[in-house]
């Protein structure tokens, strides 16, 4: 029997584990995350507007574990030694004859440890709550959003929701480093996005960055400055630490390099948000959709390696997107088609429902839209 470990209990490594399922005989499934539990990313900045209670997404790895039939392994990966197919972790080395990788993404602070330490994030619900926090002590007059992209605007707007509820007004400001907002969108739903942020207050500030952060005073470079203010960074994702230390062949952001099989090398396979793998000369973007196609994806290959069979390249399928804002405006692209307003934020929650981990926090999560809408 041959050992499949994979690191990253995310879509990407989930979906990795239920299609190895169907080869308990053939296959022993380790699934290795530093936390217990998995926390359904595109619905966090909601936790903000209170709109959904956080009990409703995450899920248990070990239950996850006895449903798709993996071992779980509660622990921080240090080292990986492709050669030799072994894992280091904390307290022990564990090998594998078959390596998936899917360790998702961080918010990366470019080094800077002052703001790593002062800033807010939003990787799991932890950081969703321990904002939700600062919201509900009423200290801060200001909310400095540094980074214009999805999730910087949801979260402005997930800001802006929480305070309109409660009838108070607080300054949010969403800080660009580009010269437009959404720069790789098209005109018009750049403009949709602009429109409804303005509409709503948000103050937006392009070719700006942010100089330094203490005392609750946020600056500018160039001299503004905010006071009496929380900063939640949002402006770029890296990998994981251990992935971006090991000296794999990666992009700007630590993303691994992979072939048109998703792998490193014969044994070791590289997924989701982890992965670059090249699309018409760039990078494909990161996406739930492709992170659950490549884990897939790589299982499947896996069981071509082990029964000898010719493995099948990755070409990926784009759905499309959508970026939702919490006063029920949405636009995107589904399908080729525009999609915006009410419409594409009946899309948005009907897929995260869809894509949701168990029955008790699909429900959770309609019974939470059906009160909040």
């Amino acid at each position: 029997m041959k050992r499949v470990v994979i690191i990253g209990g995310g879509f990407a490594g989930l979906s990795a584990a239920e299609c190895l399922k169907k080869y308990k005989k053939q296959v022993e499934v380790v699934l290795i995350d530093k936390k217990s539990r998995t926390d359904f990313l595109p619905l966090l900045p909601d936790i903000l507007s209170e709109r959904i209670d956080n009990k409703f997404l995450s899920a248990d790895l070990n239950k996850l574990g006895e449903k798709l039939l993996f071992d779980f392994i509660n622990s921080r990966v240090n080292g990986i030694d492709l050669e030799k197919k072994k894992i280091s972790l904390i307290d022990k080395d564990l090998s594998y004859d078959y390596l998936i990788i899917s360790s998702g993404s961080q918010t990366n602070f470019y080094n800077n440890i002052s703001l790593s330490k002062s800033a807010f994030k939003l990787d799991d619900i932890h950081d969703a709550k321990f904002l939700l926090d600062c919201l509900d002590c009423q200290k801060h007059k200001s909310f400095i959003v540094s980074g214009g992209g999805y999730t910087g605007i949801e979260i402005a707007t997930n800001i802006w929701r929480y305070f309109f509820k409660k009838d108070q007004k607080k300054r949010i400001v969403i800080i660009e480093k580009a010269s437009i907002l959404l720069a790789k969108l098209p005109d018009w739903m750049r403009e949709y996005v602009m429109d409804n942020l303005l509409s709503l207050g948000v103050e937006i500030r392009l070719d700006a960055q942010i100089e330094s952060y203490s005392q609750d005073r946020v600056i500018l470079k160039g001299g503004e400055s905010f006071a009496n203010a929380a900063l939640i960074w949002t402006a770029g994702v890296k990998v994981q630490d251990f992935v971006w230390n090991y000296g794999f062949v990666c992009d700007h952001q630590g993303r691994v390099i992979v072939d048109e099989y998703l792998r490193l090398n014969s044994n070791c396979f590289c997924v989701g948000d982890t992965a670059h793998f090249d699309h018409k000369g760039a990078a494909l973007r990161m996406s739930i959709q492709f992170s659950i196609m490549q884990g897939a994806l790589a299982a499947a290959n896996i069981m071509r390696c082990i029964t000898n069979k010719q493995l099948k390249e990755y070409r990926p399928f784009d759905p499309g997107y959508i970026i939702p804002m919490a006063n029920n405006k949405a636009c995107g692209n589904v399908f080729g088609l525009k999609v915006k307003g009410p419409f594409a934020v009946l899309l948005h929650y009907s897929m995260c429902i869809f894509r949701s981990y168990s029955l008790s926090n699909k429900l959770g999560i309609i019974k939470n839209l059906l009160k909040g809408f």
